[in-house]
C-alpha cells in the first residue's frame, strides 16, 4: 500500500514569526509528499514571500527553505470513502 507523508514545518521568515507568537505553535505549514525524503512536496502557500496576499498550489523546496520540521507517515487504504456500496 502507499504512504503519504506529511510534514509540519517551522518556516522562516516574518510573517511566519507573527503567526508562530499569536498561535503559540512551533509547526505553522504542512506539506504533503509521497516520498519519505519529501524529494517531490507540495503545499499551499505564498507566490511571493515578502507578499503574503498571492497564495496557491507550490513545489516545497525543503533543502533551501525549511528550518525544522516533523514528518507523518499515513498509510494509503484501498477502501474508496466516496462510494457507499
Amino acid at each position: 500500500m502507499a504512504q503519504i507523508y506529511m510534514a509540519f514545518v517551522d518556516t522562516p521568515g516574518l510573517f511566519a514569526g507573527i503567526i508562530r507568537k499569536v498561535i503559540k505553535q512551533k509547526y505553522i505549514h504542512v506539506a504533503i509528499g509521497l516520498d519519505p525524503d519529501l524529494e517531490e512536496a507540495y503545499s499551499i502557500g505564498r507566490r511571493h514571500p515578502s507578499v503574503p496576499l498571492f497564495a496557491g498550489f507550490e513545489r516545497e523546496l525543503f533543502r533551501e527553505q525549511i528550518i525544522w520540521c516533523a514528518v507523518l507517515s499515513v498509510q494509503q487504504s484501498k477502501k474508496n470513502m466516496w462510494n457507499n456500496s
